[in-house]
């Protein structure tokens, strides 16, 4: 009987072949390591972002309940253009607005 082991290596892994022979090869055994590495994902950011919703109020007399909807549009720097439609004492109101972001949290 003849043992035998070679060893290879590279950045990525680290692999020892072990083997046995007797005019045949009787058994081969690889033991191998895979080495730990690092990898940098970017973050993904947002590119344009589309939003809707809605606000629903009451004056202090609670007998007139206007109803507002909103169209937002959100760029990468988290800043928000806004539309609105508000229909308020039975007259149609159009609103323009624009959010910009104070607080940006990220992974």
């Amino acid at each position: 009987l003849r043992n035998f082991s070679n060893s290879f290596e590279d950045e990525y892994l680290s692999l020892t072949i072990k083997g046995q022979v007797q005019g045949k090869l009787q058994y081969l055994k690889p033991e191998y390591v895979i080495k730990e590495r690092t990898v940098e994902v970017p973050d993904p950011e947002t590119a344009l972002r589309f939003l809707a919703g809605f606000e629903v109020g009451s004056n202090e007399a609670i007998n007139n309940f206007p109803l507002k909807l909103n169209l937002r549009m959100q760029n990468t720097k988290g800043n928000i253009l806004s539309g609105s439609f508000m229909r308020l004492g039975g007259e149609n109101y159009y609103l323009a607005g624009y959010d910009f972001s104070i607080l940006n949290i990220r992974k």
